[in-house]
């Protein structure tokens, strides 16, 4: 099975370490590289001055993601150092980094680029070999001191070498990469080292750069106003809301700005035996894949928590021309979903209202939310100088990523680190084997069972889909328990 997990639940293994760090000829030219006068994008702005928010507050914030994936038999170390480089000169994006002098909400943060010719990873093979425990501190440490925001290249390799496979572990700052970036860069390497190593040149679609996208992103943003379509969808969103935005849809007995150390909740919610049927149902029902698992979670939530409307945040790709399919960055844009329950509603019900509030409001996720939260500012309690962030509620379909079908062959993973939270992120994925939902919750007992509890009831209720081939009813409104002892 495919797995979006947290770093200590990898099945590493024992062996030789070889990591591939900056050379001292690339460190030598980043230490005199002027900044570049490009800015961030929108996100990525948000982003480090997130991290540099979190530094005077004194929150941890691991922000990196990583992936991990096998290569059978014997690995070629040389090749697999040509294919990184190979890989970073193609990605604009992975040839910058960012620099602030302090953590002062109004210091400067800065974009400096080196062309590829001065970018050079080099292996360096560690002296000992590790067990599988030690692998992964080994990866801890390494994403801890590069896949940070500020101050270098915010990413880093490493491998752990055994006699029949070996490990490759890739992680950036979340600066430099959003999910589909993460996924695409395991189909783009492993497509490198395999025409490395078998002589040829490798057959990759062109890509932009996404400093690029980012000058164009602030010139589309700049064009929006109150008056904008797009802008007003938020604005009605934000009014059906009482102004606020969503949190987590069942209560989870926390203090809204009291942050605690954040751990992992997973739940199957259908399998590959229900997987067809259940797409069949949703389909002739009148929805689509994504939108019964979010009709899903507004039964639940009801059921739950007498919750009348179900409220989130929904990250989309805003990779808007043939340049940024393929290209590595940060290309997300987020729209708002509200969708109310009546008492008499079904799966079938809402998995309709989903589909048409997700269609009334296409127009939001053109414009950059952190432009409407520019022009909304009177409205919309978020800023991108404190350590607050709204929660989301993430699908992503796998089987629209080149290279899925190898994955399971692969034995990847995609893995984040640790943190500090007081509401829950949710990514729900939709993998080779297996749909399922990860979450970054608070490490609370009432909070754990809650989001446990909410989603295990989501999961009933998709499975009931899937069994029946038809439309399922919904329960009365209800409160849920906290957790005995």
């Amino acid at each position: 099975m495919v797995v979006m997990a947290r770093l200590s639940d990898h099945p590493s293994q024992g062996g030789r370490v070889v990591d591939w760090t900056p050379s001292a000829m690339t460190l030598d030219a980043m230490a005199v590289a002027p900044a570049t006068g490009v800015p961030p994008s929108l996100m990525q702005g948000a982003h480090l001055a997130l991290a540099k928010s979190k530094q005077r507050e004194g929150y941890t914030d691991s922000s990196w993601l990583c992936v991990a994936w096998e290569f059978a038999g014997v690995f070629d170390v040389d090749v697999w150092t040509d294919t990184f480089n190979f890989w970073l000169g193609r990605h604009g994006g992975m040839r910058n980094w960012f620099t602030a002098d302090g953590d002062a909400e109004d210091t400067p943060i800065l974009r400096h680029e080196l062309p590829p010719d001065q970018v050079r990873f080099e292996p360096t093979l560690l002296p000992d070999e590790v067990t599988a425990e030690g692998m992964l501190d080994h990866v801890r440490e390494l994403m801890d001191i590069w896949a940070v925001p500020l101050g270098r290249f915010g990413y880093t390799c490493t491998a752990v070498i055994a006699d029949d496979r070996t490990i490759v572990y890739v992680g950036s700052d979340h600066s430099y990469t959003d999910g589909v970036s993460c996924l695409l860069s395991v189909w783009e390497l492993t497509t490198i080292y395999d025409a490395l190593r078998a002589g040829v040149t490798p057959e990759l679609p062109v890509v932009g750069s996404y400093p690029d996208y980012c000058i164009e992103e602030r010139k589309l943003a700049d064009s929006f106003d109150i008056e904008s379509k797009g802008v007003q969808d938020w604005l009605y969103f934000l009014l059906r809301g009482g102004g606020e935005l969503p949190r987590f849809p069942v209560d989870l007995g926390m203090t809204p700005g009291v942050k605690l150390p954040v751990v992992p909740v997973y739940q199957e919610l259908l399998g590959e035996d229900l997987d067809d049927a259940y797409a069949r149902t949703v389909r002739d029902l009148g929805g689509t894949y994504a939108g019964g698992l979010y009709a899903a979670c507004a039964m639940a939530a009801h059921e739950m928590d007498a919750a009348t409307a179900y409220r989130c945040l929904n990250p989309v790709h805003s990779r808007w021309a043939p340049e940024w399919m393929c290209a590595m960055g940060w290309f997300i844009n987020l729209v708002p979903l509200h969708v109310d329950i009546e008492d008499g509603d079904t799966f079938a019900s809402l998995v309709r209202r989903v589909r048409q509030e997700f269609h009334d409001n296409a127009a939001a996720g053109g414009v950059p939310t952190l432009r409407v939260a520019e022009i909304l500012a009177e409205h919309l309690d978020f800023d991108a100088d404190s350590s607050d962030r709204p929660p989301i509620m993430s699908y992503l379909d796998g089987d629209m990523i080149p290279g899925h079908e190898k994955w399971r062959e692969q034995n990847f993973w995609g893995l984040t680190g640790a943190g500090d939270d007081d509401d829950v992120y949710v990514w729900m994925m939709r993998m080779p084997g297996s749909t399922y939902v990860t979450c970054s919750c608070p490490d609370s007992p009432k909070a754990v069972h809650a989001v446990s509890s909410y989603f295990g009831r989501v999961a009933e209720i998709l499975q009931e889909v899937a069994r029946t081939g038809g439309d399922v009813a919904m329960g009365p409104a209800g409160i849920l328990e906290a957790p005995v002892g």
